[in-house]
């Protein structure tokens, strides 16, 4: 079975360096990236909505998550 599945975390802004854990993270914020890659790659559609710097346009995943600024929930 296949679920849409969305996370909330906004602590700290995500950016391309940050989904590839490139750079410093808190304990949650690692676990949430890394249960995110797990559920996309067990079939299920993943989207987490947090702080995206407004420079990047886009956030390409290797995973097949969206990562979707908290804005677009209003």
């Amino acid at each position: 079975m296949k679920y849409s599945i969305a996370f909330y975390c906004q602590s700290v802004p995500f950016d391309q360096s940050t989904i590839k854990l490139e750079t410093s993270l808190g304990g949650s914020e690692s676990a949430l990236i890394m249960m995110a890659r797990q559920l996309s790659q067990n079939g299920h559609d993943v989207s987490v909505y947090t702080k995206i710097p407004q420079q990047e346009d886009r956030i390409n995943d290797d995973y097949g998550i969206r990562w979707m600024d908290v804005s677009e929930l209003m």
